[in-house]
């Protein structure tokens, strides 16, 4: 083209469509962080204020799938949240849960999350909790040796052994995370907790009746049974005869 000459139709055209292109995609971010910010009010904007940097950037990350996708574990969806109950929620002394996240909205028996496709409870608690910093008190988790119970070899047999059947898909679909992370615990060996041990002894308590189920012992068809497998990772028979020596009224 000559100098000084006016560009064709065709450049012209070429240079408004992409004009228009980034036009389009800077609008496409303004908005959808417009959208976000509005969706959040739904969510907990106190707590949210209380958030900043990257756990700030991490939360409207999530926001955005939330809005584009809908709700983890909603139908459609491969995301699996892991929420443990109150009663199951390893973290819940030290501040991490429902109630102190972003994510909830109201308290009590209305407490709901607008992040993932479940019912709450205000002390249970999934792997996405946004909680502040200054809601979840890390000292707390820190406990001295008296307080602490050494995982017997027999306990961590039965969880290397559920482990191994967690593998080869003989939990079950009711499995929950917190067995699975109650088996690697306990197979790890080292020392545990009063409070784990004291969980320990209350899940066995609870499904002491799954050992005259078909299929719990070796040699009987199904086994070994998802009742099996579950009783193995919260340490199985030994795990039962350990914990229901320690006296955890004694301090």
């Amino acid at each position: 083209m000559r100098s000084g000459a006016c560009p064709s139709r065709e450049m012209a055209s070429t240079l408004m469509t992409r004009r228009l292109r980034w036009t389009s995609i800077y609008d496409t971010i303004v908005l959808t962080e417009k959208v976000a910010m509005q969706r959040f009010e739904e969510f907990s904007q106190d707590l949210y204020d209380q958030t900043s940097g990257d756990e700030k950037a991490l939360i409207d990350a999530m926001i955005a799938v939330v809005e584009e996708f809908g709700k983890f574990q909603s139908e459609g969806s491969s995301i699996n949240a892991g929420y443990d109950n109150a009663q199951n929620n390893p973290n819940l002394e030290i501040g991490v849960k429902c109630g102190n996240c972003v994510f909830h909205r109201g308290e009590g028996e209305d407490i709901e999350c607008s992040a993932i496709e479940q019912d709450i409870e205000e002390d249970g608690a999934c792997r996405f909790a946004a909680i502040p910093p200054g809601l979840v008190n890390v000292r707390e988790a820190t406990v001295s040796e008296a307080d602490t119970y050494k995982v017997p070899a027999g306990v961590q047999s039965a969880a290397k052994r559920a482990l191994k059947w967690i593998g080869e898909g003989k939990a079950g679909s009711g499995f929950t995370s917190t067995g699975r992370r109650r088996a690697s615990q306990l197979a790890a060996g080292g020392s545990v907790t009063r409070d784990v041990v004291a969980r320990m002894k209350s899940y066995l308590a609870r499904h002491n009746g799954d050992k005259k189920a078909t299929g719990f012992n070796s040699g009987e068809e199904g086994y070994p049974s998802p009742g099996r497998v579950a009783w193995d990772a919260w340490g199985g028979t030994a795990g039962q005869a350990w914990v229901n020596r320690i006296n955890l009224d004694q301090k």
